[in-house]
């Protein structure tokens, strides 16, 4: 072949990398390729596409996240701040896709890796949505969405794998034999150490002057707190708008709260403050909102229903513990839903 030749060929190749569309893939990504140089290792168990049970095991978030790409909200998911020793699998499939020994703090609010837990897990993708070019990653067997890699993360790889908690799961150290992943747990013996050093300076949490950032959720939340909190989450669970919802509390004080996870192409935050403030039991509720430009939402939608309802920023929620927030959540007569 001469050089003329090899040259055309190699074009073509490189076209037909970059036009081969991922079947069922939103916004005219590529064809997915392996995002790290080593493949799969010799006898690593090998996952397939989700089956319908599995599927239907999913919450509506899972779904909407792995299966239709939806970024969750950044500060409001599960694994942002998880700090424990283990594995990280897919949500669908159970394949294992990241490590704890390669986490680190990223400053963006989602679960942030430095590379893969072994080669041939992790599949990228050219995305071209939202008016950005960046490279997707998916799970190699299942086909999920993950999130988005970057070349600004920390030593030893200089990545940043900004992963959603919503395609994860979570397997602790002390349960990788037990769950069958018994095979990685030699990774984590004798490297209690340091994690991969902090690296706050991306293009999610800092975009350079004039671009837009890197990571953008395409769900918002909604925090709420009060004696009746439960029953609202009752209410909301009804709304086609909404996603997920969760009760916890606030990570000072132990007030109760509800998380309301909702589709803004589908519902203002004005309206979802608005739903929540008509309910019964609400008057003297808490609006948590994310800045001030949603507090300032919040207090023009409390005065004009004439709600005496404190709006403050806050994104401090955590999980309740047992019987923390109390007994009822806000069950009694008095928060009864309309």
């Amino acid at each position: 072949m001469n050089a003329l030749a090899r040259s055309a060929a190699a074009g073509l190749a490189i076209l037909c990398l970059l036009s081969a569309c991922r079947s069922g893939a939103p916004g005219g990504t590529v064809e997915a390729r392996p995002s790290a140089d080593a493949p799969l290792a010799t006898g690593a168990t090998v996952y397939g596409r989700p089956t319908d049970a599995q599927l239907a095991k999913l919450s509506t978030l899972q779904k909407r996240v792995t299966q239709n790409a939806d970024t969750e909200p950044p500060f409001q998911n599960a694994y942002w701040d998880n700090h424990a020793k283990g594995l990280y699998v897919d949500v669908v499939t159970g394949e294992p896709l990241f490590s704890s020994l390669d986490k680190f703090e990223s400053g963006t609010g989602w679960p942030s890796f430095t590379r893969p837990v072994e080669g041939g897990r992790v599949l990228s993708s050219v995305d071209a949505t939202h008016g950005m070019s960046r490279v997707e990653v998916l799970s190699a067997g299942g086909r999920s969405h993950l999130g988005h890699v970057f070349d600004d993360g920390p030593p030893p790889t200089g990545q940043r794998f900004c992963i959603n908690s919503a395609s994860l799961r979570f397997v602790p150290f002390a349960d990788l034999e037990k769950e069958g992943y018994g095979a990685y747990a030699k990774a984590f013996l004798g490297k209690d150490g340091a994690p991969p050093p902090a690296a706050t300076q991306n293009a999610c949490a800092f975009p350079k002057p004039g671009e837009k950032a890197g990571c953008s959720a395409t769900l918002a939340v909604a925090m709420f707190s009060g004696p009746c909190v439960a029953s609202s989450r009752d209410a909301f669970d009804h709304q086609e708008y909404v996603v997920d919802t969760a009760l916890g509390v606030e990570s000072v004080g132990g007030a109760p709260v509800v998380k309301v996870i909702y589709d803004p192409t589908k519902v203002s935050y004005r309206a979802v403050v608005e739903a929540f403030l008509a309910g019964p039991g609400r008057e003297a509720s808490t609006v948590l909102s994310a800045d001030e430009a949603e507090a300032t939402v919040a207090r023009e939608v409390a005065s004009k229903k004439d709600r005496a309802a404190i709006v403050r920023v806050s994104k401090a929620f955590r999980v309740a513990a047992p019987g923390e927030g109390g007994a009822t959540m806000g069950k009694s007569a008095t928060c009864a839903t309309r």
